[in-house]
């Protein structure tokens, strides 16, 4: 079931194993798991069942004001970005063979010095033209746990480049957001499906970032309810560059470079104390006016619990710049009408929820925050940053759109501060 698009965030509870990865030109379909493996919090619906919705929202005049700031870098404590660029990549090493033809299947294998082992298979296979210069893949991506450690996949990255050198990036919640503990020996396989525009050859690569040594909520001891989740170690698997080519051939594609950090995908990830949090920008073209320097753009948030708490929605803040550097913010707090209603992400569960937003540009940045309430702990609550994601109205990346100084010298930041205080 889709996520209810609202003016504001509003939200619908969905069970692990029902959910899409967040994607921009890579589409998932799924696949079971070798060998099967059943969430351990949630139960996902039967086929053709639909997610419970919420009871009606009811807006709370002035959202709680998160503590720390939620804006802080020192709210994160697994920054997928950080990992996924540690180490040199090797044009002519094995993950990216660049300048040879690659053929449309890799396997790579990843080793750390603390026991984990993890290898990485992809396989793609022509679906064909599903319209009019748009090509289809279905890619196999299988990946099993060689060492002597459990490891949880927490996020992905996906690099997908045409044959004349146009990229798009992906990052969200690896396996749709079901985040499972491997154990060693086990293989998670999924389907992906890869669409290229206007070019029939292209290639795909990317990397899964990895919790080693891991452990499901309920049997970590070092969990406390409300509390800090334990620290855990982390490491980058790569994934071999394949070609995507319609005759299943071998094929000599240019390598480019992965995105600068002044340069932003229509997707991010981001997690702080064992809670994921996806994003993902798509134009609204029925709603927006070119002809008037209006632009409409939906945004979908997906978060994903790995904690042993339940936890409840409570407020959301988004913030967006435009390529003239306006900055704009809007925030929504949130609570339920009875307290048996309340949207609640359950462990190992996920949680979908989409909204809009308007600028008189093509382009723009977004970040922003959402707001958690332990359910056994209603003072405590939980900040997730929504790592900062670009909106276009057209294809591909786009700038860092630093925000204009406001009259007076106010900055854009001591304007929030200001905002802060006068709650």
């Amino acid at each position: 079931m889709a996520a209810r698009t609202l003016p504001a965030c509003a939200a619908v509870l969905l069970a692990a194993l029902s959910t899409q990865l967040l994607v921009a030109s890579l589409t998932s379909s799924a696949t079971r798991p070798r060998p099967p493996a059943a969430p351990r919090h949630a139960s996902p619906p039967p086929p053709h069942a639909s997610a419970p919705h919420p009871a009606p929202l009811r807006r709370r005049a002035t959202p709680p004001r998160p503590d720390p700031s939620p804006l802080s870098a020192t709210a994160l404590e697994f920054a997928p970005e950080a990992v996924r660029r540690t180490g040199a990549r090797d044009p002519s090493g094995a993950d990216l063979r660049c300048g040879h033809a690659i053929p449309p299947e890799s396997i790579l294998r990843t080793v750390t010095a603390e026991g984990a082992a993890v290898s990485l298979s992809l396989r793609a296979s022509y679906a064909g033209e599903t319209a009019a210069e748009v090509y289809t893949w279905s890619v196999e991506v299988q990946l099993t746990n060689e060492g002597s450690l459990p490891l949880r996949p927490l996020t992905v990255h996906w690099l997908v480049t045409t044959f004349d050198a146009q990229t798009s990036e992906v990052q969200g919640p690896a396996f749709r957001g079901e985040l499972p503990v491997m154990r060693p020996g086990e293989t998670w396989t999924i389907t992906e499906s890869v669409r290229l525009t206007g070019s029939p050859t292209g290639a795909l690569h990317g990397s899964f970032q990895i919790e080693q040594d891991a452990k499901e909520a309920s049997e970590d001891e070092e969990f406390e309810v409300g509390g800090p989740a334990p620290s855990f170690a982390t490491f980058n698997a790569r994934v071999g560059r394949i070609a995507l080519s319609p005759d299943g051939r071998e094929a000599q594609v240019p390598c480019v470079d992965e995105a600068s950090e002044a340069m932003l995908p229509l997707t991010s990830v981001s997690s702080a104390q064992k809670v994921m949090l996806g994003a993902l920008t798509s134009v609204v073209e029925d709603l927006s006016d070119p002809a008037n320097s209006r632009y409409v753009f939906q945004y979908t948030l997906q978060l994903n619990n790995v904690r042993p708490d339940v936890l409840l929605l409570s407020a959301c803040r988004i913030e967006t710049v435009d390529e003239q550097g306006q900055w704009r913010h809007e925030e929504h707090a949130y609570i339920q009408e009875g307290g048996d209603e309340t949207v609640k992400l359950m462990p190992g569960a996920v949680l979908l929820f989409q909204g809009r937003f308007s600028v008189p540009s093509r382009t723009a940045n977004m970040h922003g925050y959402v707001v958690l309430i332990f359910e056994d702990l209603p003072e405590r609550t939980l900040t997730i940053p929504v790592a900062r994601v670009g909106a276009n109205a057209g294809r591909g990346m786009v700038p860092v759109f630093q925000p204009y100084v406001y009259p007076f010298g106010r900055s854009v930041e001591a304007a929030r501060a200001e905002i802060d205080r006068s709650r």
